[in-house]
């Protein structure tokens, strides 16, 4: 029984350790990648909005993030961010950048097909910051959000992203707030390379699997022995 269990923790551990370090292996450090983004409202193509990006980290060969040096004050810890923080996060972000008068690495102003793209972008994690965009009916809002570069979709590390993000409307003039969200949105977390959520779940349902063949081992195991003491 003792051999049983000791094989069965020898294969998890082997299981585990290929799963946390995969992602930070397959990372091309050098690589520059690029985020475009598609503003629109429903049909309507949401030009002339004015766009921020600030890197706020680095990723290391062991997929994990750190603080640049204007944002190592921050006691958050970026790696144990909870996927449901993200969006307060961003915000807090925000806020510190505003606080302490931080430039932005690039910005940027949708064309006529309310696009923006950033180019030339280093590996790591950036926040993307919107304005507020009015016309004659509505106000636009879009909240900030953080953006790993490169992201991972389907398991495949992409260093050029496209985003389609989420936009509240207010209708001028009115208390009113519908929210219309146009084309897939992307959570960061889920696709980044620090997915801690999805390794964990993953890890949790390896061993309850791997527990679940034990029992069934060790239940034939005992029931092959009393047989064979009955038969003697």
């Amino acid at each position: 029984m003792k051999r049983i269990y000791l094989t069965v923790a020898l294969i998890i551990i082997l299981l585990i350790l290929p799963v946390t370090k995969t992602y930070a292996e397959e990372i091309d450090m050098s690589k520059i990648g690029s985020i475009k983004i598609d503003c629109k409202h429903e049909n309507i193509s949401l030009k002339n909005m004015n766009t921020k990006i600030y890197k706020i980290a680095n990723i290391n060969q062991n997929n994990e993030y750190t603080y640049l040096s204007n944002f190592q004050v921050k006691e958050r810890e970026l790696n144990n961010i909870a996927t449901s923080d993200l969006v307060k996060y961003s915000e807090e972000l925000v806020e510190f950048i505003n606080t302490n008068n931080i430039e932005p690495n690039n910005s940027s102003t949708t064309n006529q097909e309310g696009i923006a793209t950033f180019n030339n972008l280093s590996v790591g994690l950036y926040l993307l910051e919107y304005e507020s965009l009015s016309d004659n009916q509505y106000t636009y809002n879009i909240s900030p959000v953080l953006i790993s570069v490169p992201t991972i979709e389907n398991n495949i590390i992409k260093y050029d992203l496209e985003i389609n993000p989420k936009v509240e409307t207010t209708t001028i003039n009115s208390n009113e707030e519908s929210e219309v969200t146009y084309g897939p949105k992307i959570e960061t977390t889920k696709k980044s390379p620090k997915t801690n959520d999805n390794i964990m779940t993953y890890i949790i349902l390896l061993i309850i699997s791997l527990l679940g063949i034990s029992i069934v081992v060790l239940y034939k195991k005992n029931r092959k022995k009393e047989k064979n003491e009955k038969n003697n």
